[in-house]
């Protein structure tokens, strides 16, 4: 039988149809990655803005972004147990190793080594990246940025006192009992007696000289700068009773014994945070991290900032460390997930949120001076800031790398140490409560 010619036309027709399907299913076929994170307002409104910037340059690529900002860690965990886990997470300081070890993070080292940009040596500020990234010689996340504890002031306040501004050059911090005696100075009761004055009543203060947030991260920093430690050098015991953390914590207790820095129910009382009291006078000094520059710097008050005091016969030293950037070990796109997580690896996205304030960076090149100039923003950054957040972070920042079995061992420290900030316990007579718990979560995140 002799086949029948197909008019061209009909064939160019059915063609055209036929690559037009081809072409609009490679357009329109997407991935979906899961992205989880907590954050602030601030924060996740720039998140979405990269992830916006993300999607356009990878159109076979659409992110979810699931904003968690209370009770992240309880929600991941649901999540995870359920078998709805996101594809890219953020992961805490004092989980991410525990999440390693437990199979939950993807290992991501191949990916890095064969990434001839963020694989590169010195793309990060090193070697604190990489003591952070690598557990046991393996690589399970990046770290978002890096953050430090410094100290915040109103300049108001100093210069209303006569009171010499706090060092921005790590190298000039104030000594620990510099720093008492100053903030006693700028400890004011209603009668306007100073904390040095007699007849100083610590219990109608009406301006604190310092505020030091008793949650681990701020206080750890004050541990170190007196000497201290938290746990022995293989992470595999706490060692919260050495001499030194002990006089750390004790110190802390005893500028609110003394009136100098708040309770918790001195906030309570005029229903204030901490950024508050010091945007109003209320606090002169408040140690605490460089994420909230960003909603300090929106505050009507002249903001100074300057370096957490050192140990007599030390050197200055400041907590730095950042939630990790993470993907999830058994995800079914590791290849997209890696995009998406070399993505928020990079400067571009970086950037945004290091001139918002809420970040520092952790890129050797936005470091430099035409790196800095991109992200500085003198509507937010002081002008002692170099000093204070970059060459404090870079010279004198202790990366803060926690066990498995963290997460636990900090909410028995935190709850331990509440009778000391009451005057009602010495730190030593708290730790040695505490202890046995701390040590036993660590044993039982090991098994």
């Amino acid at each position: 039988m002799r086949l029948k010619r197909v008019p061209s036309l009909v064939l160019v027709m059915l063609l055209t149809l036929t690559l037009g399907l081809v072409f609009s299913t490679t357009i329109y076929a997407k991935t979906t990655i899961r992205f989880m994170g907590w954050g602030s307002i601030q924060e996740k409104n720039n998140v979405e803005k990269a992830i916006a910037r993300f999607e356009q340059e990878n159109p076979d690529i659409e992110v979810q972004w699931i904003h968690a900002p209370e009770n992240y860690l309880q929600k991941l965990q649901i999540m995870i147990a359920g078998g709805t886990p996101p594809d890219v997470f953020w992961v805490a300081t004092d989980y991410y190793e525990e999440f390693a070890t437990k199979g939950l993070l993807h290992d991501i080292t191949k990916f890095l080594e064969s990434d001839p940009v963020i694989g590169a040596p010195d793309y990060f500020i090193q070697p604190q990246e990489k003591d952070r990234m690598f557990i046991d010689g393996k690589a399970y996340g990046i770290g978002s940025c890096w953050v430090s504890i410094h100290l915040y002031y109103n300049k108001d306040i100093f210069t209303a006192a006569g009171v010499e501004l706090p060092p921005s050059d790590p190298d000039a911090a104030w000594t620990w009992e510099e720093f008492e005696e100053i903030a006693a100075r700028l400890t004011v009761d209603s009668k306007g007696r100073t904390a040095l004055d007699a007849g100083f009543d610590p219990n109608d203060v009406v301006q604190f000289g310092v505020n030091i947030p008793t949650w681990w991260l701020p206080l750890l920093s004050v541990i170190w700068s007196h000497g201290g430690t938290f746990y022995n050098e293989d992470h595999t015991a706490c060692t919260v009773d050495h001499p030194k953390t002990l006089e750390a914590i004790d110190r802390v207790a005893d500028l609110m014994k003394r009136g100098i820095a708040p309770r918790s129910a001195a906030f309570q009382q005029v229903g204030m945070t901490a950024q508050q009291m010091l945007a109003t006078g209320k606090v002169a000094m408040h140690i605490s991290g460089s994420w909230e520059l960003q909603d300090l710097a929106l505050m009507d008050f002249e903001l100074g900032t300057g370096i957490v005091p050192r140990p007599r016969d030390g050197e200055p030293v400041t907590a730095i460390q950042a939630h990790m950037h993470s993907i999830y070990a058994k995800t079914k796109y590791p290849q997209e997930s890696w995009r998406l997580l070399k993505f928020i690896s990079s400067d571009e996205y970086q950037r945004d949120l290091v001139a918002a304030g809420l970040w520092l960076p952790s890129h050797t090149s936005l470091m430099t001076e035409a790196g800095i100039n991109s992200w500085w923003n003198p509507a937010v950054h002081p002008p002692e800031y170099v000093g204070v957040g970059l060459d404090y972070m870079e010279k004198y920042g202790r990366t803060v790398v926690m066990p498995p079995g963290a997460v636990k061992a900090l909410q028995a420290f935190e709850q331990a140490l509440d009778p000391v900030w009451l005057g009602r316990e010495t730190a030593a007579d708290a730790v040695k409560k505490a202890l046995p718990q701390m040590n036993e979560a660590l044993r039982e995140a090991a098994e």
